[in-house]
């Protein structure tokens, strides 16, 4: 009876020690995108599409965020310092007319711990967004939408070219 009751009590013990393997819910918010819009620079409030858009990190050539046409996109900052940096190409496969500015996102970052499963969350603030000047820049200015960057649905940053 005794060997029983221990078998019993070390069971329970065993038990209590397991945890479940925790999943991220999907809907548990994680770190944002940055969200851009392309406006026209003659016109700011008509949305004005970027041919051939390409966009990717600066220091890392393999790497395309974003290869389309489009008037909007969403891309990742880097959690790890008040910066990142990418490359902006605007006719990426027309030899003639490719164009590339170098962009620039300044921030200061925020680590929230979420939960065990999901860990931590980075939202940025005071984010604002410049270019390199060269003399051929086809993006003209930037204008900060939405300084914190917490949200994955509305524009943060918008680019007038």
């Amino acid at each position: 009876m005794k060997k029983i009751f221990w078998i019993l009590v070390l069971f329970l013990v065993a038990a209590q020690a397991c945890t479940r393997d925790d999943i991220c819910d999907q809907n548990t918010p994680t770190t944002p995108l940055l969200i851009i819009t392309f406006q026209d620079f003659a016109n700011p409030e008509n949305r004005k599409n970027v041919t051939d858009l390409r966009v990717r990190p600066v220091l890392d050539t393999t790497q395309t965020l974003v290869a389309a046409t489009t008037d909007s996109i969403a891309i990742p900052l880097n959690v790890n310092e008040d910066i990142s940096e990418f490359l902006f190409t605007r006719n990426a496969t027309d030899t003639l007319e490719t164009n590339t500015d170098r962009v620039q996102f300044t921030y200061n970052r925020d680590n929230v711990y979420v939960n065990r499963a999901c860990a931590f969350r980075t939202t940025f603030d005071s984010i604002n967004g410049s270019r390199t000047a060269d003399l051929s820049n086809w993006i003209i200015s930037f204008q900060t939408v939405t300084e914190n960057v917490d949200d994955i649905t509305q524009t943060h940053i918008t680019i007038l070219h």
